[in-house]
């Protein structure tokens, strides 16, 4: 039922208590009488995605306002932002929870694996607790940025089903590998069988059934060439419970002696505040295709101090160096150094010389020759420092 009261004809609301009723003893009929090897619910079962403002909405919504101490609000007279926008939709996505445990319980009673196909987006992962798996296309490019959020979905695994009409072979291929590094614990494709004609403009193309049979061929290689790329790297789904670690598998960093370069360190400016040093540094990390590169970074220390405890500070993706975090452990007694690895402007610079230092990796760029003003170092130079300049294990 929208805003006006007007009703569709084409969907009964799950919040409906006859409608849930029935959809229930839908899901006990299959579960009871085939034999299923799982349960999974289609993407319209969540129903923060959808509008409706029917009497068992409200009353949900009523009943929801109570509990949490919020003043009810009819939700179609509400604006569609504010506060009782979010109450609205943490209702919706309450229920939606309500519903989905379940189905998932009635699924265990049968020891069957439950499930969703979800929306894109990691608003879904409040679902996690509830179903076994997730199901959807929530992975991106580059593929390593959904990792921290599949990862944290925790025990429920997530699977990736791809498009496979109107894809071209290339394309189906690399889209399968980036769903494996993503963090997909199943993935698959979408497609019409051999000889279908398909529908809406949409048909698998030639070399589509081919290409997935070879994706599906070199999966666990695929997955085996992932996991050691990254085991030693951070990846938080991955953690070493018995082994050992010999020369070959370090291998990547055999000819690599970070000691053989000097640091080469400078001060930019050095300054004093409430009893600490703090101190804008410059040096060098390496040599990359014949072109030295440095590193910017802040370093902080209590004044007069001697062998102090030392930590290092890794800003997140997007950020850069933070003045407040080398003053804030500096105060507490440590010397701290927050370096510039993202290559934005440092904070504070107080001219051009400074801006250019600021970056984390100083190449010259072919198409501006270093004279690009937009930026500590234009996006050609930054793009070919860390793509092409940069061998793998530098970055």
């Amino acid at each position: 039922m929208d805003k006006t009261g007007k009703t569709s004809a084409n969907q009964a609301c799950f919040n409906n208590p006859k409608a849930q009723e029935r959809n229930l003893e839908v899901v006990k009929h299959l579960v009871r009488n085939y034999p299923l090897d799982g349960l999974i619910l289609d993407d319209n079962f969540e129903l923060q995605n959808y509008e409706c403002f029917c009497g068992s909405c409200k009353d949900g919504f009523r009943h929801y306002c109570a509990r949490h101490a919020v003043t009810y609000q009819d939700p179609a007279q509400s604006p569609g932002s504010g506060p009782m926008t979010g109450h609205w939709v943490g209702y919706k996505l309450e229920a939606t929870r309500n519903l989905a445990t379940q189905v998932a319980r009635i699924a265990h009673e049968r020891a069957l694996p439950a499930g969703g196909w979800v929306s894109v987006g990691m608003r879904s992962a409040h679902l996690a607790p509830v179903f076994d798996f997730l199901g959807g296309m929530v992975y991106s490019e580059p593929p390593g940025a959904a990792r921290l959020m599949l990862s944290a979905l925790g025990d429920c695994k997530f699977m990736t089903l791809l498009w496979g009409p109107n894809q071209p072979p290339e394309g189906l291929e690399l889209e399968f590998r980036q769903a494996v590094r993503a963090g997909s614990r199943t993935a698959g494709f979408w497609v019409y069988p051999p000889g279908h004609p398909g529908g809406g403009g949409a048909k698998m193309l030639p070399g589509g059934y081919e290409a997935i049979a070879r994706a599906f061929a070199g999966a666990e290689n695929e997955w085996l060439k992932f996991y050691r790329e990254n085991v030693l790297t951070g990846d938080p789904r991955f953690a070493i419970v018995h082994g050992t670690l010999g020369t070959e598998e370090m291998s990547l960093w055999a000819d690599y002696d970070p000691r053989q370069e000097p640091l080469d360190a400078k001060v930019v400016r050095e300054w004093e505040d409430g009893g600490i040093v703090l101190r804008y540094v410059l040096y060098r990390i390496g040599t990359f295709k014949g072109v030295p590169a440095r590193m910017a970074a802040f370093y902080a220390f209590p004044k007069n101090g001697n062998r102090l405890p030392g930590l290092l500070h890794l800003h997140g993706g997007g950020q850069r160096a933070f003045l407040s975090e080398v003053s804030y452990h500096a105060q507490r007694g440590y010397a701290c150094l927050s370096i510039n690895w993202g290559g934005r402007e440092m904070e504070n610079a107080r001219s051009g010389s400074e801006v250019i230092a600021g970056s984390a990796f100083s190449h010259r760029c072919e198409t501006c020759d270093g004279k690009s003003k937009q930026a500590p170092v234009c996006g050609n130079a930054q793009e070919r420092a860390l793509r092409n300049s940069l061998p793998r294990k530098a970055l």
